[in-house]
């Protein structure tokens, strides 16, 4: 199934669909920057996960691709969507191009009711009624939203609750969907309902997905779901590679002037270690 309607076009079609080029972050007062020479290329309709213990940057990464909740501190480098610097977008522009799924629903539920929630995005960018509301119509059903189409969202499951939020980010028609931890917050089986619909929205819909985890890479990989991986966690430039053929066998990712950053076997995550 695929969701009709035509999308506002920003960027090159030919560009990678998020492009990090020398990212360094620093938090105010902080005493050494989070992010340093960070470098990463997500193909366009590629299913992508950006590992890596906490406090390694996946969420500030995922975030300052995303300038409308982008943190404060000092930054230097390129986050690029589509190959136009995030920055560049208006609103509207941006909501096209980049969603964003939070770890919490909570932080981005602000309707009473599912069918309102769905639409809420779509009435601040101004999407005429019929148009809407067919948006909203082809939403709940391509996620299978009917039997709590009118519910309150106060009622809603944990699972529920984040596959609200991801069909409230879908409806606004992005490109490049960004998500942080969306499963930690899920039982196993909530979890694996969620990962489906991350599925089938990149492989139906065409969406470019990056998921934010501390998951090892080999969980998705197992289940069919990630295509490409890439590791945060030192400083040095990152590029994902190709990860569908790597996942039975070792997971690497190494930095220019042959630096290597992560050396790791998906089944064994103990043995990651820093070179």
């Amino acid at each position: 199934m695929t969701l009709p309607g035509k999308k506002p076009m920003q960027g090159s079609a030919a560009a990678p669909a998020l492009e990090v080029r020398d990212l360094t972050f620093t938090y105010p007062a902080g005493a050494a920057p989070v992010l340093d020479r960070a470098s990463l290329v997500v193909p366009n309709g590629a299913f992508a996960l950006l590992t890596g213990a906490t406090g390694s940057g996946k969420s500030t990464l995922l975030r300052l691709a995303k300038p409308e909740i982008a943190p404060a501190g000092e930054r230097a480098g390129e986050v690029l969507a589509f190959g136009a610097d995030v920055r560049s977008f208006s609103p509207a522009e941006s909501a096209a191009t980049v969603g964003y799924v939070f770890q919490s629903p909570d932080n981005q539920i602000v309707c009473d009711t599912v069918w309102h929630e769905i639409a809420f995005g779509l009435e601040n960018l101004g999407v005429p009624v019929d148009e809407m509301r067919r948006r909203v119509a082809e939403t709940c059903n391509f996620f299978g939203m009917g039997p709590w189409f009118r519910a309150q969202t106060s009622e809603l499951s944990g699972g529920q609750r984040q596959t609200l939020a991801l069909a409230a980010t879908l409806a606004m028609r992005p490109r490049l969907l960004l998500l942080d931890e969306p499963t930690s917050m899920l039982d196993p089986i909530a979890e694996k309902a969620f990962l489906g619909l991350l599925f089938r929205a990149n492989r139906e819909l065409g969406i470019t997905v990056v998921v934010a985890t501390h998951v090892p890479p080999s969980t998705c990989a197992r289940r069919g779901f990630a295509t490409t991986a890439t590791a945060t966690g030192c400083f040095a430039a990152l590029t994902c590679g190709s990860f569908k053929e790597k996942c039975a066998r070792s997971w690497e990712v190494t930095a220019p002037a042959s630096r290597r950053c992560f050396r790791s076997r998906p089944a064994s995550p103990a043995r990651r270690r820093a070179a």
